[in-house]
Formats: C-alpha cells, sequence, structure tokens
C-alpha cells in the first residue's frame, strides 16, 4: 500500500509501506521538520517509506520528470543532499546507511543506482555530470556528455570519495578515503587513490567497529568469522554485458513515471545463486 501527496504541477511524494494510511503533506514536513523539499518544474516524483526520517536533508528536483526513489535504509535515517534534474533519476536499495551526508547532483538524463547495504562515510559526492560544456574545436561536438553511476550491493565508500560521471562500483567492494573513482572496478577489492585504482583484490568486510578492539580481540575475531559466501560475490563491476545494463537505464528514462517506478521496484529483487556465492547486484540485474 502507499499514500500519495498531491502537490502542484503534478509534483507527488508517494509514501510506500502505508497500509492504506493518508497523510497530507504539512503532516509530512511537520514529522521532518528539518528537511527541506523543492519541486521546481512538473511531474517530478518522491518515492521513500512510510517512516523514513529526513534528517537534515535536503531534496531539491530542478526541472522536469526527476524521480528520486529511496528503500528503507538500516535505521529508517536519510541523510541526502541531493538535486534531481530533468528527466533524471537517484535510486537507492534497502538497508543502506549515512554516517554523515551523501551529496548528489544528478543531471544530463542519467541515473545514478545504488544497490543495498552499502554504508556511506560522511562528506562523499556523486555527480553524473560535469555540468560545464566541452567541445571539439575539430570537430565542433560536445567530448564530455554525462554517464550512469552505479555501485553494487555491500560497497563501503570512505570519508570524502567522490564518484564523477561513468563510476561503477562491484558488490562487496571498499572505496577508501578521499578516493576520485571514474571508471569501473571490481567487486570484492580494495580501491583507493586519485584516480582509484585496485590495491587489494579478494576481500570482505564487516560493519563492526574496531575503535575499542585490543589485539587480543582482533584475534579472537579473525579466527572466529565466518566467511559468510553471500557476501562473496561471483563476477567483476564489468561483465560484456554492462552496455546492455547501461542500455536498460536508458530505456527506463525513456518510460512513463508509473512504468519507471515499477521497473526500478524489480531491480532489488532477483533471486539467483550462483555456484552456492551469491552474484553481485550487478550481474543479478541480467538474469
Amino acid at each position: 500500500m502507499q499514500s500519495i501527496i498531491q502537490l502542484e504541477n503534478n509534483n507527488q511524494i508517494i509514501l510506500t509501506g502505508a497500509d492504506g494510511k493518508t497523510i497530507s503533506y504539512d503532516t509530512f514536513m511537520a514529522r521532518n521538520p528539518k528537511c527541506q523539499l523543492v519541486f521546481n518544474g512538473k511531474n517530478n516524483r518522491l518515492v521513500l517509506p512510510f517512516d523514513a526520517e529526513l534528517m537534515n536533508s535536503k531534496i531539491n528536483f530542478m526541472a522536469n520528470n526527476g524521480l528520486c526513489y529511496l528503500e528503507n535504509t538500516l535505521n529508517k535515517k536519510v541523510i541526502l543532499n541531493l538535486s534531481v534534474w530533468e528527466n533524471s533519476t537517484f535510486i537507492m536499495g534497502k538497508d543502506c546507511s549515512f554516517n554523515g551526508f551523501l551529496n548528489a547532483i544528478v543531471s544530463e538524463n542519467r541515473t545514478v543506482l545504488i544497490g543495498q547495504r552499502v554504508m556511506f562515510s560522511f562528506g562523499i559526492w556523486i555527480r553524473t555530470s560535469d555540468v560545464h560544456i566541452v567541445l571539439s574545436i575539430e570537430s565542433r561536438k560536445i567530448i564530455n556528455h554525462g554517464k550512469d553511476v552505479i555501485i553494487g550491493d555491500d560497497v563501503w565508500i570512505g570519508q570524502g570519495a567522490s564518484l564523477l560521471k561513468g563510476a561503477t562500483i562491484g558488490s562487496g567492494t571498499v572505496l577508501g578515503y578521499g578516493s576520485i573513482l571514474t571508471k569501473a572496478v571490481p567487486s570484492n577489492c580494495i580501491c583507493s587513490g586519485a584516480p582509484a585504482k585496485v590495491v587489494k583484490r579478494q576481500i570482505v568486510w564487516d560493519r563492526q567497529s574496531m575503535h575499542n578492539f585490543s589485539e587480543e580481540e582482533k584475534t579472537d575475531f579473525e579466527e572466529t568469522y565466518d566467511f559468510d559466501p553471500k557476501i562473496i560475490y561471483t563476477n567483476e563491476a564489468y561483465p560484456e554485458n554492462l552496455q546492455e545494463f547501461r542500455k536498460q537505464l536508458g530505456s527506463i528514462q525513456k518510460r512513463t513515471m508509473l512504468d519507471k517506478m515499477a521497473v526500478i521496484a524489480t531491480l532489488f529483487d532477483q533471486p539467483v545463486v550462483i555456484k552456492e556465492k551469491k552474484p553481485s547486484f550487478l550481474a543479478s540485474l541480467f538474469e
């Protein structure tokens, strides 16, 4: 069940999991007193769980036909500084978490697609466009078109990292402090640097904090840790059919808003198992 808050110019806030409950815009804002929502243009959609808490969030729809689609976060809290431009889409899967603001600008008719259980640290930026135009003198063509940004499942993004147009992170990967990513990187690895490069492969990570760990506790953790096959992924972030997936994202943009949301809702529930290991979020979309 969902509840729809109808705004001017066919802009809507859609609350999922509402169990038939209805809510007014004033009531919604009273429940989220420190958030800022701006709906410029028309036909924009903000889709989020009924009980989500927008913690000082700023969500700005800057033009027409923008979509922000959020699943349940790990603790119901959403900490976003987001701008969605003409016909652009921001999608976040369930059980993600924030330690500070996630800043994102989605424009040039592109998509930011974030998987499930992604952990965001502080001061992170995601952008799908350079914003300003660069042309070839020779061909007189624009040479810096925008690109989608894709983040798989179970990804940890470190403090101050930036994901620029074309960035793709395989599931189970760690992106290090202050990294700048502009390309595709594999699953289950550590990437760091500016530009970011793979520095360690075949890793998994755990949300548990080591701040107060003694050396004995670290040893005990190592000896008792059970490598859950669900967090070891089976593919790289750049399969041969990644271009086909990007075409699918493009086709999402061309759909009606209702069809667009129906397609997105199916992206996070792909019951696929390969060799007793969980396929990455990216791989599951191709099954």
